[in-house]
């Protein structure tokens, strides 16, 4: 009986021993994995838990451990959570300890020793622990049990805890933030964001993980946000570091550099030193960078990616002689191939130290990789490919510095895609490799990728800062010669097609220019041109007009001047004439004069309209493009102030719509030929124009519109049939079609007169038959040497074969002869440019781009101008203006940079 008496006893003690265990709930733990602290009725652990309240672990301790005195586990067990609070595991882990000790079946204490030990990455010692808090049925068990097997990598445990854990309490905010770390940890990320997304009242774990999260994904400006505000509850190392590996992530290494120094405060370890050291390199601060890692050095004289970085500083700076002498500090004290590849490379590329470099390769058997790439650069430096080659087939981890010099290989094979595979292998940071790869991009006339890299290439203005050894090579190209029948699908090149003479007929169109001149002239021309209606030489001179168009509409264009000249002769400064003439040399590719009388037409009337069109061609063959809508707007005008008050003849209706067509106003045209009241055939062909100009539809009905003039040309043009009929113009246009092809079995043999001589000695030039074009040369020097364009075209030619003697002669020939157009002003700073000349080359590329503002070749010269000079901004101004100005640019590339050196 009294046996059961002290079982009883103590049964009721026990239980009154547990009752006097309360936890004390608090903000701090509530979203952690650890329990509160526990209340008793005892002073000093009572007045520890007063503090703790208020957020006071350090003065809460100190009655802890007096409370020891009170009550051992609960002593130690507030303590622990004390500790844990205040960032000190190992403490904590010691208390937890303690107080399992003293009280082994205190639940409290076991919950947060396994989440003390999960938190210190301590799987294995945790795991002892699991048989004794499974039993346990609450959330903060549910939750330890879960980390602890993620923490042991079984995910399908984990997730089962973590399930049981949300059966008990879905909508509590400590469940929902441990799933969505959960969910984050493996990989599920928008799951897991949507769940702490969830949380009301975030916390600093809360604000952490979302931060974790949107890092992952990429999305840093989300990711920064969410760590800021969790730096702004707690700054932690864990939270720095993730803001400066985002700052690093969107290339802001002055902000990086920023948390850095923050974080070094904090934590003051070598690896975030050196971190800040490269931010301040990457952000330009080479002053600063170099003092942060000479520190570094001092302190740890054997850790080599110190002398590394100090390299690339030095580097950076173009100081190459303090550089050398870092890679021989370091070569010496730590020994390694690494730093023996790297001086021997910096002997041959900053001093073409050759003997030097030989001597440290041979000095002991290659063993290593970094022993074949020594052997590799040499090889490429003195261009043995053979040798490079065989050397970099026996190195095992191909690095930066591998791809670097298979891209140097490929580059200068001109296998340029290859070499971009490599290049993208290549460490950004690397000067190299923005260098190769705009070389490679260029060659391969990638003008988007260009855009791309320069704007990357903009974040690095004050970082690798060498510039480019680089010279330049001319492709034969039909957009950079001057030719006088150029066909690539223009209105401007159709135009010319369906410009046509006018005949003059004594009943309308003497009519025509008498009220022409009655509108516009003075008195004294009025009197002038009646006088010149009673002359008995008018219809004589009407005669030979409209015979010279008869010629001219049967292709004798020969035929055509010699009547049209006579038809002067009688009809001195008459403007159809003149606008006829003009069109006639045109036509045989003279376009000065053809200019000249089309200046000389619509000086005497304005209103001849087809003159302003022929302008128009002739400003779009010399490159004057932004001239040539002022001839369209020209025809326009002209036409609405006399369409009321003049009988135009219905063809000049049609000038009005070629110039509208020219504008690109297909819909007014269209609309306008639907609804004339007209049945004419050549106004069905100029909404039919309008038509193919606005869809590029190619179908024409062939039957309908063969007899008007030239329509079976262009129709033979669209549909890529280039055989020639005897037709001047047209049989140049499939020629040049041809040519522009790259048909290499094309052989043209144009030579009825200077004119055919020059153009067919342009074809060889951009077929690159250069012998050709050299006897075609000599053909036409002999038929007229003081023709402009024998030395317009020798200009280019010399330029090509790089002698630069006979170019120099050609464009000071050129200067004597006042000859100067867009191609000779192009050649002039192709001149400078392949022979070197900064200065000139700058004149001659400010005033190109004066002159001719919408043409892409200044832009483009300037490009490379600038690539040399490493002027990152103007580089990608240059290249979006290109863009802009010509979309088709990259059809249009002529100029190579060729590396010099490695």
């Amino acid at each position: 009986m009294k046996k059961y008496l002290i079982l009883l006893l103590f049964l009721i003690l026990l239980i009154s021993c547990k009752k006097e265990k309360e936890l004390v709930q608090d903000n701090a733990t509530k979203n952690l994995p650890i329990n509160p602290v526990v209340e008793i009725k005892k002073e000093n652990i009572s007045k520890g838990n007063k503090l703790f309240l208020n957020g006071n672990y350090e003065e809460a301790l100190k009655y802890y451990e007096k409370g020891v005195k009170e009550n051992k586990s609960v002593a130690y067990y507030n303590i622990g959570v004390s500790y844990f609070l205040l960032g000190n595991l190992a403490e904590s882990e010691k208390y937890f300890k303690l107080a399992i000790k003293d009280d082994p079946q205190f639940k409290e204490a076991y919950i947060n020793l396994v989440a003390v030990l999960v938190n210190e990455g301590k799987a294995d010692e945790a795991e002892k622990y699991i048989k004794i808090i499974e039993k346990y049925d609450d959330l903060k068990t549910y939750i330890n049990l879960a980390n602890l097997y993620l923490l042991k990598g079984s995910t399908a445990k984990s997730y089962y805890y973590f399930q049981k854990a949300l059966d008990k309490g879905k909508d509590n905010d400590f469940v929902k933030s441990s799933f969505g770390s959960f969910l984050i940890s493996v990989n599920n990320i928008d799951q897991g964001i949507k769940y702490l997304l969830e949380i009301k009242n975030k916390g600093y774990d809360e604000y952490f993980n979302l931060a974790k999260a949107f890092y992952y994904k990429k999305d840093y400006k989300q990711s920064i946000n969410f760590i800021k505000k969790a730096i702004e509850i707690k700054k932690t190392e864990k939270a720095l570091k993730l803001l400066a590996d985002n700052y690093n992530a969107i290339n802001d290494y002055i902000l990086e550099a920023s948390i850095l120094s923050e974080l070094i405060e904090l934590k003051n370890r070598p690896e975030y030193r050196y971190r800040f050291s490269l931010a301040l390199f990457k952000s330009g601060d080479f002053s600063k960078a170099k003092e942060v890692i000479n520190s570094l050095i001092n302190q740890y004289p054997f850790e080599g990616k110190y002398y590394k970085l100090k390299y690339d500083i030095l580097i950076n700076e173009q100081k190459y002689v303090e550089a050398k002498n870092v890679l021989a500090k370091a070569y010496k004290r730590i020994n390694s191939s690494f730093f023996k590849y790297l001086y021997v490379k910096h002997l041959l590329l900053y001093f073409n130290d050759y003997k030097s470099a030989e001597k440290l390769i041979k000095r002991a058997k290659a063993t290593n990789d970094y022993d074949y790439l020594a052997y590799a650069v040499y090889y490429a430096k003195v261009k043995q490919f053979d040798k490079m080659i065989s050397a970099l087939s026996k190195i095992n981890k191909k690095d930066s510095e591998y791809y670097f010099l298979y891209s140097y290989y490929f580059i200068v094979k001109g296998d340029y895609k290859t070499a971009l595979k490599y290049i993208d292998k290549m460490s950004v940071y690397e000067n190299r490799y923005y260098i190769y790869k705009f070389v490679s991009l260029w060659n391969i006339a990638d003008l988007d990728g260009l855009i791309r890299l320069s704007k990357l290439r903009i974040d690095y203005l004050k970082y690798n800062r060498q510039k480019p050894d680089i010279s330049f090579k001319i492709k034969a190209n039909v957009y950079d010669i001057g030719f006088l029948y150029r066909y690539d699908d223009n209105f401007e090149d159709v135009l010319r097609l369906f410009l046509v003479p006018l005949i003059i007929d004594p009943n309308e169109s003497v009519e025509f220019l008498v009220l022409g001149y009655k509108l516009l002239q003075d008195k004294e021309n009025i009197k002038a041109i009646n006088e010149l209606k009673k002359s008995a030489n008018f219809n004589e001179g009407i005669y030979y007009n409209n015979k010279g168009v008869k010629a001219y509409l049967n292709f004798k264009f020969y035929d055509a001047i010699k009547n049209f000249k006579l038809a002067a002769k009688l009809l001195k400064n008459n403007p159809i004439i003149n606008y006829n003439l003009g069109l006639s040399y045109l036509s045989l590719g003279d376009l000065k004069r053809a200019y000249s009388y089309f200046d000389s037409a619509l000086l005497n009337n304005k209103f001849i309209l087809y003159a302003y069109l022929g302008k128009a061609v002739i400003f779009h063959l010399e490159g004057k493009m932004s001239r040539i809508s002022t001839q369209y707007d020209l025809v326009l005008n002209n036409y609405d102030i006399s369409k009321d008050k003049l009988e135009y003849p219905q063809i000049f209706k049609y000038a009005k719509y070629l110039a509208e067509i020219g504008l690109g106003k297909y819909d007014e045209v269209i609309f306008e030929v639907a609804n004339s009241n007209h049945d004419f055939l050549y106004e069905t062909f100029m909404g039919k124009l309008a038509q193919f100009f606005k869809e590029r539809d190619k179908t024409f009905d062939v039957d309908k519109f063969k007899n008007i003039y030239n329509f079976v040309c262009f129709n033979d043009l669209l549909n890529n049939n280039l055989s020639f009929t005897g037709n001047r113009v047209c049989d140049h246009y499939k020629a040049y079609k041809r040519v522009k092809s790259d048909d290499v079995n094309f052989s043209p043999n144009f030579k009825k007169d200077k004119y055919e001589i020059a153009q067919n000695t342009m074809y060889f030039v951009a077929l690159n038959k250069l012998k050709d074009a050299f006897k075609n040369l000599q053909v036409l020097s002999r038929k007229d040497f003081r023709y402009p364009r024998l030395y317009e075209i020798s200009f280019y030619y010399f330029l090509l074969i790089r002698d630069f003697i006979n170019a120099e002669a050609s464009y000071t020939t050129l200067e004597k002869l006042k000859h100067s157009n867009l191609y000779t002003q192009y050649y002039r700073m192709l001149y400078f440019l392949l022979n070197y000349n900064e200065k000139r080359l700058v004149k001659e590329i400010n005033k190109f781009i004066k002159d001719y503002p919408v043409d892409y070749k200044g832009l483009m010269v300037d490009a490379l101008f600038s690539f040399k000079n490493n002027n990152l901004k103007k580089i990608l101004d240059d290249l979006i203006s290109i863009k802009s100005i010509t979309p088709d640019a990259e059809q249009r590339w002529s100029l190579e940079i060729l590396l010099n050196d490695l």
